[in-house]
């Protein structure tokens, strides 16, 4: 049986993953838009993974969700470092 939070949760991440898609060139005003954008997709791989894990192959897929979450957060976090060190993109973002 569905959960419905995670139903809805992967209807957002679609709406969201058009809305990414269609103003990437607004996204392009952060520093390195597509490690977040990668992040982001992983992340809603994750959220696929949970609904589906109720239909097939539950340990498979529950294990694929953890290890989409665990990728994509060690992206974020990347980023995050990366993005905390480069003092030109901190610049770039007040401008």
């Amino acid at each position: 049986m569905f959960q419905e939070n995670e139903v809805i949760l992967v209807i957002l991440g679609v709406i969201v993953f058009i809305l990414m898609c269609y103003n990437f060139s607004q996204l392009k005003r952060i520093p390195n838009p597509v490690a977040i954008f990668t992040a982001y997709c992983v992340f809603f791989l994750g959220w696929i993974f949970t609904v589906l894990e109720e239909l097939w192959f539950y340990e498979l897929l529950n294990f694929m969700e953890h290890v989409c979450y665990l990728v994509s957060s060690l992206m974020l976090f990347k980023w995050v470092l990366s993005f905390t060190q480069n003092k030109k993109d901190i610049n770039r973002l007040n401008e």
